[in-house]
């Protein structure tokens, strides 16, 4: 029997939006979770636009180990009983300038159901959320640079080479038992937009896509890290970020919000007078985390060693400053 993506037994977790007859979302670390019955289940894609190499997912059966494919049509998990089971599918990542804002989408992951024998029961998750806002560090871009299968154009590497589950942002929600929820895009910053069409910060932020609004509730946490990418001027930059910062707050008026300065120290003093005049200016709080020292220079793009690294300074932090 199949069963459509809107029904309970599935939960999109992330910057997911109605296209066509499913579920779409085109920000690597966007989950979906599912609870199905019998001896195995078939996941159900829609491919059309899709351009080569197709986008990675990880895939977890009951809690256990997650295994890397691309995306298909049709993907069928055997599970080694019949009972209930609980599924969960990651986008780890896919090749950044693939068009993945504009319409027609080409870089995305569109899901529109499962086939199984029965629908099971999710569990309740009723833990705090973490909104991560960066960019290809964010994404988890080049995390795992060694597996270039097709060097001479190294985007077609990238659904190998990056991770969004082994990022800063998804270690540090695991770390303080948060659902991360990813906002990460290659190349964007507060003044300029990236990769795959994807516009600025400020701009990009209230949205999945093109016109379909962010459909998840205000976060519990939001956590930026932004000025890597951004090659303006000091003044266009802080009017850029507090742009920015308007956005994040009118969306989560509640939510304890971090401002991180980029791993590679751009805009380092520029954030350090921005933050506390926002903060006494709109009567907010913000933490600011200064990472000077965490990480070496080179590469730009940590990896896996140096986010783990990144996760515990910044969960240390948070854990004596915020109510998690």
């Amino acid at each position: 029997m199949f069963f459509h993506v809107s029904r309970p037994s599935v939960r999109t977790v992330g910057r997911w939006a109605p296209l066509r007859h499913g579920m779409a979302t085109t920000a690597p670390g966007s989950t979906i979770e599912l609870a199905f019955t019998g001896p195995f289940a078939t996941l159900y894609f829609d491919i059309e636009n899709l351009t080569l190499p197709y986008p990675h997912l990880w895939i977890g059966l009951d809690g256990g180990a997650h295994f890397e494919v691309p995306v298909e049509r049709y993907l069928r998990v055997q599970a080694p009983t019949e009972g209930e089971h609980f599924l969960r599918i990651v986008y780890k990542g896919a090749r950044e300038t693939a068009n993945r804002w504009h319409h027609p989408l080409q870089g995305y992951v569109l899901f529109t159901g499962f086939e199984a024998q029965g629908e099971g029961t999710l569990p309740a998750d009723n833990r705090k959320t973490i909104e991560l806002v960066g960019d290809s560090i964010t994404e988890g871009v080049l995390i795992d640079p060694q597996y270039a299968p097709n060097i001479e154009n190294d985007q077609y590497n990238r659904p190998y080479q990056d991770d969004s589950l082994a990022t800063y942002g998804a270690l540090l929600a695991k770390e303080l038992d948060l659902v991360p929820l990813f906002c990460g895009y290659g190349a964007v910053g507060v003044t300029k937009g990236g990769c795959g069409g994807v516009p600025s910060a400020p701009e990009l932020y209230d949205f999945c896509f093109e016109g379909a609004p962010v459909g998840y509730p205000p976060a519990d946490c939001v956590l930026i890290n932004h000025g890597t990418n951004d090659r303006h001027t000091p003044h266009l930059f802080k009017e850029s970020y507090t742009a920015l910062l308007d956005r994040v707050f009118a969306r989560n008026p509640q939510a304890q919000v971090v401002a991180l300065i980029p791993f590679c120290g751009a805009f380092k003093e520029e954030l350090q007078a921005l933050i506390p005049a926002y903060c006494a200016q709109k009567k907010k709080a913000i933490l600011l985390i200064d990472t000077t020292g965490w990480l070496p220079p080179d590469p730009l793009h940590p990896l896996r060693d140096g986010h783990i690294f990144a996760s515990k300074k910044s969960a240390e932090i948070m854990r004596a400053h915020l109510d998690l």
